[in-house]
């Protein structure tokens, strides 16, 4: 139950024992001539006064506890109880109390409540009446008793289909959040946290999952903690449902709905419920429609990561472009403030090599070169096309040996891509510059590299300078 549901209840439950306090008054005032000893209702009406006052400072998760549900309402049974045998008047009007007290029962228990309240107070009230040798026909016992049990069990139905509309609008609502949430994820973190937070409004959740296929069809990923299980090590069945598909399946401890892109299959939410409970409907149709939309979802991401990608990609080289090497520089400046090295490399006689052998063999002889590249560098270097015939790389940890480390690129990038003797040998000239003594800025940074490159090819070409 929800903070908001607790209280709401509190007041509920207050309000309709104010209904007792008046319907008791009113019988004091118009039906005294009927009772033998009046001040007994005084106290009755008092105590209810009293005890409504102190349940004001009751905090509502309190509320929550069956225990203090049925204590309430078999305590409020009891008083009317006794003060229909104190006033020596069985066929009283205070005989109607019951009904309010049935009422509250059953909006606090349902059903249950109200039956097993109907049933106390049709016991209680009948063995005062045998004990009070009084005849059953003058009170009306068996209209009175028949008449409470519809009352109870009218209340306790009517309570019932409230609370399953409220569940179903509440899951509607949770629904159209969850669905809300997940499609405003950009990234697989923001979609694993908007799942999170719908399972974690289902309270009957112990625990959850999603598994993805790992595009091998021999294993799926536990999206949650990354771990990659074999198919093979999870059973016949279990790989069927995930591998063939199907729209659920249901193991010892969990239940799995397929999560499907059109027919091919991507994985599954896995759902734990708290005692290995079984799914109820409509706890199957939400999570079948939460799983239509996660199937979008997660294409919406696929598609997104790929538009990402080729926006930051050099789709001849492959390569970073440009303007993403920028920003990782930019990066790199702000939040580690290290020392690196900035080289800039462009060939020396690339148009004549082009000129000579064609656009498509100059379009290889790149590609040729951004992959020696990648060889080359490490995992915390960066390298990306320039733009044109010019690489520009981010080097670590070289300043020892910069000129040297920086001459061996020249040399294994040369030797690599010139290995025909009878066509033109490209050579290349690279100019370098030092973070952060010759640039606190990506830009300052750059054009003292930049700087650097001109001065090697104003020197003669095939050569490392430094400005």
């Amino acid at each position: 139950m929800k903070t908001a549901e607790k209280r709401s209840f509190k007041k509920n439950l207050i309000d309709l024992r104010w209904l007792t306090v008046t319907a008791t008054a009113y019988m004091a005032i118009f039906s005294s001539s009927h009772f033998a000893n009046l001040e007994y209702v005084h106290l009755l009406i008092i105590f209810f006064i009293l005890s409504n006052i102190a349940l004001y400072f009751v905090k509502p998760e309190r509320f929550e506890s069956d225990g203090v549900k049925y204590a309430i309402f078999l305590t409020d049974i009891a008083l009317v109880s006794l003060n229909i045998y104190l006033t020596k008047n069985f066929g009283s009007d205070l005989f109607f109390l019951y009904f309010i007290v049935i009422v509250i029962t059953a909006l606090g228990q349902g059903i249950k409540g109200s039956i097993i309240a109907t049933f106390v107070a049709s016991l209680v009230y009948f063995i005062l009446v045998m004990r009070g040798s009084v005849n059953i026909y003058d009170v009306n016992l068996f209209l009175r008793i028949p008449f409470l049990f519809v009352i109870g069990l009218f209340s306790g139905f009517l309570v019932e289909d409230v609370k399953k509309e409220k569940t179903r609008s509440g899951e509607l609502e949770l629904l159209l959040d969850a669905t809300d949430a997940v499609n405003r994820a950009l990234n697989m973190t923001e979609l694993l946290l908007a799942v999170k937070t719908a399972m974690d409004e289902l309270k009957n959740i112990e625990d959850w999952d999603l598994l993805m296929n790992s595009g091998n069809g021999e294993s799926i990923i536990k999206l949650r903690s990354g771990e990659e299980l074999p198919l093979k090590d999870l059973g016949d069945r279990f790989r069927k449902f995930i591998v063939n598909g199907g729209s659920y399946f249901r193991d010892t401890d969990a239940h799995y709905f397929h999560v499907m892109q059109g027919t091919k299959s991507i994985g599954a939410l896995r759902v734990r419920l708290k005692d290995n409970a079984l799914v109820t409907k409509n706890e199957t149709a939400f999570f079948m429609t939460f799983e239509n939309e996660l199937v979008l979802a997660l294409e919406r991401l696929r598609l997104y990561e790929e538009l990402r990608r080729l926006s930051e990609i050099d789709r001849l080289t492959g390569l970073l472009n440009y303007g993403r090497f920028l920003e990782l520089l930019d990066e790199r400046i702000k939040n580690t403030g290290k020392s690196f090295v900035i080289v800039m490399m462009d060939s020396d006689n690339f148009k004549t090599y082009n000129d000579t052998y064609g656009h498509i063999s100059g379009n290889t002889f790149l590609k040729n070169v951004a992959r020696e590249l990648e060889k080359i560098t490490r995992k915390d270097d960066l390298v990306a096309r320039y733009g044109g015939d010019e690489f520009v790389m981010l080097l670590e940890n070289v300043e020892p040996r910069m000129l040297g480390y920086i001459k061996e690129i020249k040399s294994r990038i040369e030797n690599s891509i010139n290995t025909d003797e009878n066509m033109i040998r490209v050579t290349f000239s690279i100019g370098y510059a030092v973070f952060p003594q010759d640039g606190r800025t990506s830009e300052g940074i750059l054009a003292w590299a930049d700087k650097s490159l001109y001065k090697a090819k104003s020197m003669g070409k095939n050569r490392v300078a430094y400005l």
